[in-house]
């Protein structure tokens, strides 16, 4: 991908991908073909194996990539055992697929395979697929002819300049072709009953003997007046009163109380320094370090698996980790994972790095 202007090529796309074609029959439609090759793909089992530290030490075989030969074209993606396979193993339309990313997390960078993902926009209901390369070069490339085929998938155009540089080039294919939309809550005023007013009795003018008050007689005022008020007690001067103890401030410790930044913040962007320094604590410590690519930040939580990792990104809605969920700072996204699961996991954020344990 050399410096220029990249324009996706506007073609037909399919509807709904091939189901029963072989890899050599695809390939001999040339119109339906944009790129093919061989990558490396992490399925369920390898996955499985893979996050688990005793079974990569027992099945070292099956924690590996398998080969898979993959064709992409027409806005679709289909996944063959080898480039003669009789049909796809897997095959998907990339509507509604909405960015090409590398992994942030999940150790898979660690690994020697250069490794993207293909997402969704929404990673519950749909497939994400894991493909590995030999060379950075080479997964750059699958990145590009992948995201030119979501563009063509989704009815989108794209055109924007991109410099010859690396960091440069991994910001246009990383980002979104469809930016999420998030919609302002909209309140309902809620329905009140109109309430009639108390209806008041009409008063009744009339001198009645039967009134329901009794009737104070002016004998019965004179004996009340003549009776002398109570005398009210005087204040013993020399009693002394011990003065009540001030009470103690009550202060609530709560994972939910917001933390200081200097708790969790590491000034520095050395990921092997973070993973040394968490792997001592327990489950839930974290930090914010910088990232080694620009300005950002990343954060390193320790795991039960060990560390995991989510880049910061700052969009124009506000600071995420999952381009879902939208923070106006880095407090305010810590006090929300304190609260509820981290993306794809079930930790929580417990305690900065620099607290002890017995805080």
């Amino acid at each position: 991908m050399s410096g220029g202007t990249l324009n996706t090529r506007r073609k037909e796309p399919l509807s709904e991908p091939h189901r029963h074609i072989g890899a050599q029959d695809l390939l001999k439609q040339k119109d339906s073909v944009s790129h093919s090759g061989f990558l490396r793909k992490r399925g369920k089992l390898e996955r499985l194996v893979g996050s688990n530290g005793l079974f990569t030490a027992i099945f070292s075989e099956l924690s590996k990539w398998r080969q898979r030969f993959v064709i992409v074209g027409r806005g679709c993606l289909y996944v063959y055992a080898d480039e003669h396979g009789r049909s796809p193993l897997q095959s998907v339309s990339l509507k509604d697929y909405t960015r090409v990313e590398r992994p942030t997390s999940g150790g898979l960078e660690i690994d020697t395979r250069r490794c993207f993902r293909v997402v969704p926009s929404n990673e519950r209901t749909m497939k994400t697929f894991v493909f590995g390369c030999a060379k950075d070069g080479e997964r750059k490339e699958w990145m590009y002819k992948i995201r030119e085929e979501m563009l063509l998938a989704n009815s989108k155009t794209d055109e924007i300049e991109v410099s010859g540089s690396g960091s440069d080039e991994y910001v246009y294919l990383e980002k979104p072709i469809i930016e999420p939309i998030i919609q302002p809550p909209t309140y309902s005023k809620p329905d009140v009953p109109n309430r009639r007013p108390p209806q008041v009795p009409e008063e009744d003018s009339s001198d009645s003997e039967n009134s329901d008050y009794d009737i104070i007689q002016e004998e019965d005022v004179k004996r009340l007046r003549g009776k002398p008020l109570p005398e009210v007690p005087k204040e013993d001067n020399h009693v002394v009163r011990r003065p009540e103890k001030p009470k103690k401030p009550q202060y609530l410790k709560s994972k939910d109380q917001a933390a200081d930044p200097n708790e969790y913040l590491f000034d520095n962007s050395d990921r092997q320094k973070a993973i040394d320094i968490l792997a001592r604590r327990t489950s839930g410590t974290f930090l914010v370090r910088k990232s080694r690519m620009g300005d950002q930040q990343v954060l390193s939580v320790q795991t039960e698996e060990g560390m995991k990792e989510y880049k910061i990104y700052d969009k124009p809605a506000g600071l995420t980790i999952d381009n879902k969920t939208y923070f106006k700072s880095v407090e305010k996204l810590i006090e929300n994972y304190k609260r509820q699961s981290l993306p794809n996991r079930r930790t929580t954020l417990m305690r900065g790095f620099s607290i002890t344990e017995e805080q």
